[in-house]
């Protein structure tokens, strides 16, 4: 008789763990996506409104997070030798809409060659296992404003991968204006 193989299944919606947990009863949620840091939710124009309460957001943040968080800050203070040592050796960068894939090495040039400087602020993010899902607002002194949503798979304390997906914000279509609310 052989080893029967069992199916996996995908993360139900419901097994996501937010950012974070609150603390405190009533602080202001998108979801299950919390703020980073702080005591307002940093997210864009028209999402959750900042959050006024006379007690500080206190959570409790994930070491998969925080790793996360680290390295969205060394690419903002462009350091990039400290944001390399957060990658694993065996690190895996792949950008589907353009089908580019990097190492490590690769993953960091690229970055550290794009013009200009770049402000970075994790809007929401997810975690799923060893899995961090992360949306993050980039602000460049180039006049270039951009979301990128990051798969990152965490392995023993490094980032593992890095699957990306960018998107440009743009005006919504006139067709559509009827049936929407614009924020």
């Amino acid at each position: 008789m052989g080893v029967r193989a069992r199916p996996v299944r995908a993360p139900m919606w419901s097994e996501v763990k937010p950012l974070g947990e609150v603390e405190s009863p009533g602080w202001a949620q998108s979801g299950t996506s919390l703020a980073l840091r702080g005591s307002q939710l940093t997210f864009l124009s028209g999402l959750p409104r900042p959050v006024t309460h006379a007690n500080p957001l206190r959570m409790s943040i994930s070491q998969n997070l925080q790793l996360i968080e680290r390295f969205i800050e060394r690419f903002t203070l462009q350091e990039w030798h400290k944001a390399r040592e957060l990658l694993a050796p065996d690190f895996t960068g792949v950008w589907p809409q353009s089908r580019e894939k990097m190492n490590a090495d690769q993953y960091i040039e690229v970055n550290r060659r794009y013009p200009g400087n770049h402000v970075l602020k994790i809007v929401r993010a997810h975690e799923v296992g060893d899995l961090v899902i992360a949306t993050t607002w980039i602000d460049a002194d180039t006049g270039q404003k951009t979301f990128v949503t990051s798969y990152f798979e965490v392995r023993d304390g490094k980032i593992a991968s890095a699957e990306e997906y960018w998107a440009e914000p743009y005006a919504a279509p006139e067709s559509r204006r009827e049936l929407v609310e614009l924020y």
